[in-house]
Parts: structure tokens; C-alpha cells; sequence
């Protein structure tokens, strides 16, 4: 709401108001009607109303009271809401750069709590889940090193609570994207107006540069499931259940395989059907942390396997093969190689969901 206070009164509305006690009554009515429509409506008639019975009926004065009692009631209410439990919520991701054959990649994935799915469906709370998850994609520092020259190096790094809570929220829905204020201001706004705990609970990016290494590159994948606040063809999505995944490829001619339409649709097929398949299922980890050391320790870790992505039925291609093998073939098939490298890898991924313990 902050942004639209902003907003510049419209050429009509530049004589609002006249000394005149005939049309005192008008002119309060206009300004009213000025308030309401620079907030889209969030601003009450009657609290419109007192901002200019304080102010004298000047607008812009009218405006800078609406922002301290919002900011004022917010803070009542989150510290009186403070210790309620937040189980409710989304996961909200933004992606910003998908390949890095087009500059770094750049994406970000956050969890928004709240304490009661209504709220979570609530329209303010969509947006500010998306606006934080633009805010991290956009504000996350670049790693220094290549990724493919340290194979275990995670991609998708945690970012500190504290770093975003303190930053300039970010509008996703603006271009350029204006400021709203901090983070954690924005968040008491919306429980002054929702009257419920929200808390951010975790925020993961990446943003990794291989520009340095033409013949290897990432590819993001990203999926939601249970879509609550998503917008067609935008770069952020939110729902119960969020991931993304971070694809490696190597080949000598990569750079022009890359230049072509056939190939980046192929590619950008491959990677959301990685994330679907990644977000579909209890996904733990790429391989299995421990392969059995016999036959009969197959059946006995069946479901502690299932949680490996390699390991698991590539359903979402309709395949009776692992996504390991799937990905071989589709890197065979395109004789995508160089050297020691298979041509495709997953290198790194994550998987949200709403209110799931958190591994140490």
C-alpha cells in the first residue's frame, strides 16, 4: 500500500477542495473518494476520514498520518499476536535468470507463515510472499567460484532471515520494481489488516555465473503444487509445495547447441519435468546416500531409496525408467558430452513444503 500512496494525484482532482461552507461537505466526499482509489480501496471511508479531519484536509499530510498509524497499529498487533503458532503459509519462488547461457542464474525461494489457511488465500498475502521472493532473487550476492569447479559445493544457498526482513521490499508486479518499504515492515502491515502471526520462516537463492566455462551451463527448473497465488507467464509462483531445480550441462559445441530453438525447448521440457518430478514426490536428495551392499538390502530400504531423485520412476515423462537412466538417454540422444561429464546433470536442488520439519 506504501507504493500507491505515492502515486501522483490525477489532473482532475487538482482543486478538491473550496473554503466555502456550501461545498465543505463535497470536498471532504472527493478526498475521501482520492484516498480510497491511490490505495486501491484498502484505505476504510472512516479512517479517510480522520486522516483529514488531523490533517486539515490536506491530502499529501493525510497520507504521511495513514502511513504512521499503520505502521503504529502493526506493530500493536504483531506483538500481540507475536507468540501464536504459524503452521499455515506458502512457498513462494521468483526466477529472475533460468540459464546462464543468457547471464547468471538467478532465483530465490522463500516460506511466508501464517496461522490459518484463509489467510494464506488471501490476496495481500500472495503477493507479499511473491514481493519477498523478488526481494531475495534480487538481492542475493553471486558466489565467486565456477560452479562445475566444485562438484559439492550446494547452489542453492540458505539466506539469512535477518538480511531480508531488514531490506527494501521489492515489487515483483513492477517494472522497474519500486521500493515498499523493509521487509519486515511490509509483514506487520499486512497482520495490522489480517489480525494474524506471519512469520518468514526459511529463504534459500542462487546465483551462479558460468561465463568463465563456455562449454557448461545451468538450466533451472521450478514447480508449485497447490498454486494459490500465481500469475500466467510471471517469474514468480506460489503454493503449498514449491522446488526448483539446478540442471548442469557440458558439451565442446554447448554454445551453439544453446543458440537453437529446438534444443532450449527440448532443455526447458526437461528441466520443469525435473521439478514436477522433484515436488511430486518425497524428494531428500539426488542419489541414495548409501547404496546396499547386497540384493536383499533393496527391498529392506525400498522407501528410504524412493526419496533419492535418481532413483525414482521418471513418471512425469510417462517412463518405465529411473530419472538416472532417462537422463542418460536424453543426453545420449543429443550426444551431449565432453569428456569424463555425462552431459547432464542434476547439480543441485530444493523442495519446500508448507509447514515440514526443517533438517538441522
Amino acid at each position: 500500500m506504501l507504493s500507491l500512496l505515492r502515486q501522483p494525484l490525477r489532473a482532475s482532482s487538482t482543486r478538491l477542495f473550496s473554503t466555502s461552507p456550501v461545498h465543505f461537505q463535497v470536498s471532504r466526499a472527493k478526498l475521501v473518494a482520492e484516498i480510497r482509489r491511490r490505495t486501491d480501496n484498502e484505505v476504510s471511508i472512516s479512517k479517510a476520514r480522520d486522516a483529514l479531519a488531523a490533517t486539515g484536509d490536506d491530502i499529501e499530510a493525510a497520507f504521511e498520518w495513514l502511513q504512521k498509524d499503520l505502521a503504529a497499529s502493526g506493530a500493536k498487533k504483531a506483538a500481540k499476536v507475536a507468540d501464536r503458532a504459524t503452521s499455515e503459509g506458502m512457498v513462494s519462488m521468483a526466477i529472475l535468470g533460468e540459464s546462464s547461457n543468457l547471464g547468471p542464474v538467478r532465483a530465490a525461494i522463500v516460506e511466508l507463515n501464517c496461522e490459518t489457511d484463509f489467510v494464506a488465500r488471501n490476496a495481500l498475502f500472495g503477493k507479499l510472499a511473491c514481493d519477498i521472493a523478488h526481494t531475495a532473487a534480487t538481492i542475493a550476492a553471486a558466489s565467486p567460484k565456477n560452479p562445475f569447479e566444485d562438484p559439492q559445493r550446494r547452489l542453492l544457498r540458505e539466506v539469512p532471515i535477518d538480511l531480508i526482513n531488514d531490506a527494501l521490499l521489492l515489487s515483483h508486479s513492477q517494472s522497474p520494481p519500486s521500493g515498499l518499504g523493509s521487509v519486515s515492515s511490509a509483514i506487520r502491515d499486512i497482520i495490522a489488516k489480517v489480525g494474524e502471526n506471519i512469520t518468514l520462516r526459511r529463504v534459500a537463492a542462487i546465483v551462479e555465473d558460468t561465463s568463465s566455462t563456455p562449454t557448461a551451463s545451468l538450466r533451472l527448473g521450478h514447480y508449485v503444487h497447490g498454486a494459490i497465488a500465481s500469475e500466467p507467464s510471471s517469474h514468480t509462483q506460489a503454493g503449498r509445495v514449491g522446488g526448483i531445480v539446478a540442471l548442469g550441462m557440458c558439451a565442446h559445441d554447448l554454445p551453439l547447441r544453446l543458440a537453437t530453438e529446438k534444443f532450449n525447448t527440448d532443455l526447458s521440457q526437461l528441466t520443469r519435468a525435473l521439478a514436477r518430478q522433484t515436488v511430486g514426490f518425497e524428494t531428500r536428495s539426488i542419489r541414495p546416500s548409501s547404496p546396499p551392499a547386497d540384493p536383499a538390502a533393496v527391498i529392506e530400504t525400498t522407501d528410504a531409496e524412493s526419496t533419492a531423485l535418481y532413483e525414482q520412476q521418471f513418471v512425469m515423462n510417462q517412463s518405465s525408467h529411473t530419472v538416472h537412466k532417462e537422463l542418460r538417454t536424453w543426453a545420449e540422444s543429443r550426444e551431449l558430452r565432453a569428456e569424463d561429464h555425462a552431459g547432464v546433470d542434476v547439480v543441485d536442488f530444493v523442495r519446500w513444503k508448507v509447514g515440514e520439519a526443517i533438517e538441522a
